[in-house]
């Protein structure tokens, strides 16, 4: 009797290493993407500079290709990184870091404001388990952006060929002052706001400024440049 339980035992024990014997990968770390509280993401802006950590945490090894994926608000997947041409062996806690040719933001997977973005990796044909990473991200849609009239704020003279003012508030309240071109490129940013912005540096055109709060939300005007 004593010999069957032990045999028992023993039984239960093997079935719970096995069960608990997996490769399970996690996004480590993702740099250079605009994650709110440090940016905002801008839909007609291409961002080339993004690295991304996967990592086996688990204690198996994995040999696969990998992509990685994301839910944005609208709650459709999207595809930040896939390479179909490698396969790619991890052991336990073996990392790897990949950098997507290009990744745009887009209405498609983004509401205007604060998103919650859920990222995971994922092994192409292996179906290893996963852990996912949850992220804050700020969204402004700058092609044909139809803002709600309490974010949008007054600049004054505009057009302008040197000088604007903006009509900020507490100037306390805010993180950054931003202004973007038509491209979505960064072409002014300051930590704080004087009273007015010096435009002389500025070749003439349609620009959009950004006020960014402390509480995580934006204010925006639209300026001329003569």
């Amino acid at each position: 009797m004593k010999l069957n339980r032990l045999l028992v035992l023993a039984f239960f024990c093997l079935g719970s290493n096995f069960s608990f014997s997996q490769a399970r990968l996690a996004i480590t770390d993702l740099t250079n993407f605009p994650i709110a509280s440090q940016d905002t993401a801008y839909d007609i802006q291409s961002y080339d500079s993004i690295l991304i950590t996967i990592k086996n945490v688990g204690n198996q090894p994995v040999i696969d290709g990998y992509d990685v994926l994301l839910h944005g608000n609208p709650g459709l997947t999207d595809t930040i990184y896939t390479d179909t041409s490698s396969t790619i062996f991890l052991g336990p806690g073996d990392s790897l870091t990949v950098r997507p040719a290009s990744y745009q933001f887009d209405i498609t997977h983004y509401d205007d404001g604060d998103n919650i973005v859920v990222v995971w990796p994922a092994a192409r044909t292996t179906g290893v388990s996963v852990d996912t990473l949850t992220i804050h991200v700020y969204f402004v849609r700058l092609s044909g952006i139809d803002e709600p009239a309490s974010r949008i704020i007054r600049a004054f003279p505009n057009p302008s060929r040197q000088f604007i003012q903006l009509e900020t508030g507490p100037e306390n309240d805010l993180r950054y002052v931003r202004i973007i071109d038509f491209k979505g490129e960064i072409v002014y940013s300051n930590t704080s706001y004087k009273g007015y912005i010096d435009l002389s540096l500025l070749n003439p055109g349609i620009y959009l400024v950004e006020l960014g709060k402390k509480d995580g939300h934006s204010l925006f005007a639209k300026i001329i440049k003569e």
